[in-house]
């Protein structure tokens, strides 16, 4: 027989909230601030061909800021997950007492079979 698990799900959901805080604390003041970044054309880019480097610093900064938006959103998720997941345990915990419940007050109205002491094998 397996143990049984312990979850100590009100850890579980303070740990969820946590990060889903300090995701909105920190990352997305970071995107925020990346998303406003604006950088301009560069005005020798008509005369080098393929030398645009305001065009490259601006494909890499879209790369940068979509890659933190992605990272806020992923965490976010995973620290509702946790939460939920924290929810989910504490239903089956019920659900695990209800059924106990129900078994134990079913067995309690089934009469023992031989406990007559009369009738026991010494």
């Amino acid at each position: 027989m397996t143990e049984p698990i312990a979850v100590d799900t009100g850890r579980l959901r303070l740990i969820g909230r946590e990060l889903s805080d300090q995701t909105r604390a920190v990352l997305l003041p970071v995107w925020d601030q990346l998303n406003q970044l604006e950088i301009p054309d560069d005005p020798n880019a008509a005369t080098a061909e393929g030398s645009d480097v305001a065009a490259g610093m601006a494909a890499c900064l879209t790369a940068v800021t979509e890659e933190v938006r992605r990272a806020a959103v992923e965490l976010q998720e995973l620290g509702d997950s946790l939460v939920r997941s924290a929810q989910g345990y504490e239903e089956s915990d019920r659900e695990a007492h209800r059924l106990t419940r129900e078994i134990v007050t079913e067995r309690a109205d089934v009469p023992v079979p031989h406990t007559d002491p009369s009738r026991w094998k010494l």
